[in-house]
């Protein structure tokens, strides 16, 4: 994912390119230093997701209510780009087989770091960690 500071230098880039991206950018920047600078640190990559998931959210709220005309348009290809932003969650089959693998190549691994590799590869994280229970007991 992107730093902060290259979000950024697209954003400017794209200003007068893709203005829709542009402001979907900025908006994103904007919610991501909310976050950090409310826990006191620099912008992470978890602050970014956060941002784009919090956008999303209430985007769709947005869309659902107004339902038709020109800017729910808009309003979908924002939400477009920032789910690029959020990590894909695999089917709950390719989740079980790959936390199977997962569990099988990292047996001295105590379960929160588990945990921490399943969310790292984008699994299903209640079906990862219900592998968990059934090869671990």
């Amino acid at each position: 994912m992107k730093s902060i500071k290259e979000l950024t230098e697209e954003k400017i880039r794209l200003r007068k390119v893709n203005p829709v991206y542009s402001t979907a950018l900025e908006n994103l920047i904007v919610g991501a230093q909310k976050i950090a600078k409310d826990k006191n640190r620099p912008v992470t990559e978890d602050d970014i997701r956060a941002s784009a998931k919090s956008l999303v959210k209430n985007l769709v709220s947005v869309i659902d209510t107004v339902r038709i005309g020109p800017i729910v348009e808009g309003y979908k290809k924002e939400v477009e780009i920032y789910n690029t932003f959020l990590p894909t969650v695999r089917s709950d089959e390719d989740s079980k087989n790959i936390a199977n693998d997962i569990i099988a190549k990292n047996t001295e691994k105590s379960i929160k770091e588990l945990a921490l590799l399943f969310k790292e590869h984008g699994l299903n994280m209640k079906v990862a960690m219900e592998e968990i229970k059934n090869v671990r007991g």
